[in-house]
């Protein structure tokens, strides 16, 4: 891959040197270093390319760049040569100026070059190239954004701009008909007025007031003659001075016609001078000189009452005019307003053409991105030694579930050896929704739903019909052979040796060792018990450990010796202890157990009262 085009660079070469260096030192020490330069120089308008400023573009093309060539160095390959390009990009958010609306559609955004990932094992330097894309993908779209609201918020003065000009255009072509009716050669007539832009003397004015004198001899052609006059007022392009020329113009055609008793010349005068001042005076800088030119006409009495009384208002004139060029002028703006919102309609479907197409782009290398970072997790998981460290009765009981199979039902030993610790594995969509549904308490489960504990008895639901359907699958295997699921748990007893007479043999044992305990209780009446050697269950010795069915209680029958147990088994006494809850002595009482005197009477099935017990106590300190 070879860059031989890219954004230009900054113009100030201070800002350039600045985003070489940071590409550089980026790419060569990884993401986290352009994370710190950002929280380092926030704020610093010198490194504003960080914060998607000026040079942001130049940057994210540098580091892509400097990443390339470290994998081209990586597999002993000469980085290329590259060479920025020098030509200057289309401004994408230049706003349309009031009186210069832009033509034509805005210039077509190009995507970013698009960058190879490295053949390199540094999985960081892949992504940070793929970011650095993305960042690219994003300034694209952006610029475009923000070329389509310069067009959409240029629309009111485009409005105002192609309106004034169509109206203007519409008057001109009126007025040339005009004259050409009228018989007046409009290209004799138009350098004698352009004259007057250039020149205000004496000479100029009297040779356009005498050509009109000659060529607008006629009512018609007068009128025609201050038409156009109305028209150059009303023009933006006409000059403030080239509008005082026009007065001064007037003012000697008004003195010719007072002088010669032309009263009606006067009265057509009277008519377009009101307009004519009103206009002048609009832009503030002919004030003085407007004054002055009143006063003479005043002194002169060179038009009718009407005219004086309209100059002495010339602002209310001015609206007047503007209300009645208002209509046409607002049917063709909306006309104008609604071409160029077609205009934008069509400018905005290829921005989202665009925009789908660069988003599909960008999900495409987000994809990769997240494979690179799930590729680079595995690979940092490979040496993660699942062994657990702890005795295996320490942990937690869950971890036999990987060595049970769901259509194992009989009784299977396990080696400790086989444990393992569940690998770390990434956020899968089960539990986050499973811990959004905790959370926003959707679907919450019924307090019948509940056990006692708090589970919800519908937590092993898929669990439960698994096992169900494999329970299902082993009955029918085994109802060919004529078994059941008990006679397979009763064979795997005898193959690992728990027969009965091993259930008898302990029980035996455990039957001398409580009568050994019961005759060590005796000596010791108020010490509690400590559980033999060969009870206490052994965790982590050589012997494996064996389990061992628990056998039925087995009942001592008392002594011929003890007449009261006798005496008490003829009643019905079990020796299953007396009393409603069963708290009585389960043995029977030896002829010469010792016995207080306080207690000597006392019931065999007596409940003893705490508080009793240590009134007594007591007592025997004071009495001892």
């Amino acid at each position: 891959m070879a860059f031989r085009t890219g954004p230009p660079p900054p113009s100030d070469p201070q800002l350039r040197h600045a985003i070489e260096r940071m590409a550089v030192y980026v790419a060569q020490t990884g993401p986290q270093s352009e994370v710190e330069a950002r929280r380092v120089n926030y704020g610093n308008p010198a490194y504003q390319f960080l914060f998607n400023g000026e040079g942001s573009t130049y940057y994210q093309f540098c580091l892509a760049r400097e990443i390339h060539n470290l994998s081209q160095i990586a597999q002993g390959q000469p980085p290329p040569q590259i060479q920025p390009s020098t030509s200057r990009p289309i401004p994408l958010n230049a706003i349309p100026p009031p009186l210069a609306p832009p033509q034509g559609p805005p210039p077509p955004l190009a995507p970013p070059p698009t960058l190879a990932p490295p053949q390199t094992p540094n999985i960081e330097a892949e992504i940070a190239g793929y970011e650095a894309q993305l960042a690219g993908f994003q300034e694209q779209i952006t610029q475009s954004e923000r070329n389509l609201q310069a067009h959409l918020d240029s629309i009111p003065d485009q409005r105002k701009f192609k309106t004034e000009k169509m109206f203007m255009e519409k008057e001109e072509e009126r007025i040339s008909e005009l004259m050409a009716n009228a018989g007046i050669v409009k290209d004799d007539f138009l350098p004698l007025i352009d004259s007057l832009a250039a020149s205000g003397s004496k000479d100029t004015i009297s040779k356009v007031k005498h050509w009109i004198f000659d060529h607008a001899e006629t009512d018609q052609k007068r009128e025609v003659v201050l038409t156009f006059f109305l028209h150059r007022f009303r023009s933006a392009a006409t000059t403030d001075a080239m509008k005082l020329h026009i007065l001064y113009l007037v003012n000697d055609w008004a003195y010719y016609c007072d002088r010669k008793k032309l009263t009606n010349i006067r009265q057509t005068l009277s008519r377009y001078v009101p307009k004519f001042f009103a206009l002048a005076s609009h832009s503030g800088t002919l004030t003085s000189k407007l004054d002055k030119l009143v006063g003479v006409w005043e002194g002169g009495r060179y038009f009718d009452d009407s005219c004086f009384k309209q100059l002495r208002n010339p602002s209310q004139v001015y609206q007047m005019d503007q209300i009645a060029q208002k209509g046409e002028k607002q049917k063709l703006g909306d006309e104008i307003e609604k071409e160029l919102r077609s205009t934008y309609e069509t400018y905005k479907k290829q921005h989202q053409d665009y925009e789908a197409h660069i988003q599909t782009q960008m999900a495409s290398i987000q994809t990769k991105i997240a494979n690179l970072k799930h590729r680079n997790q595995l690979a940092s998981m490979e040496n993660v030694d699942l062994k657990p460290k702890g005795e295996y009765y320490e942990l937690p009981a869950g971890m036999m579930v990987t060595l049970l199979p769901p259509n194992e039902f009989a009784f299977k030993q396990l080696k400790k050896e086989d444990l393992r610790l569940p690998p770390p594995s990434d956020m899968n969509d089960m539990l986050m929704n499973e811990i959004e549904r905790f959370y926003s308490m959707v679907n919450v489960p019924r307090m019948e739903d509940l056990t006692k504990d708090g589970w919800d008895y519908r937590g092993l639901q898929e669990f439960d019909a698994l096992k169900a359907k494999c329970r299902a699958e082993l009955e029918e295997q085994l109802k060919d052979e004529g078994k059941t699921i008990e006679d397979l748990i009763r064979e795997n007893q005898k193959e690992f040796g728990y027969e009965s007479d091993s259930s008898s043999s302990s029980s035996s044992s455990s039957s001398s060792s409580s009568s050994d305990r019961r005759s060590r209780s005796r000596s010791r009446s108020r010490s509690r018990s400590i559980s033999p050697e060969d009870e206490r269950p052994s965790f982590g010795g050589d012997k494996p450990g064996m389990f061992v069915k628990p056998a039925d209680p087995v009942f001592k029958a008392p002594a011929p010796v003890n007449k009261g147990a006798m005496l008490l088994q003829k009643m019905g006494w079990g020796g299953g202890g007396l009393g409603s809850e069963g708290q009585g002595r389960s043995e029977a009482i030896d002829a010469g157990a010792p016995r207080d005197i306080q207690d000597q009477f006392r019931g065999i099935g007596s409940k003893p009262d705490k508080f009793e017990e240590y009134r007594k106590q007591m007592s025997k300190k004071f009495g001892g």
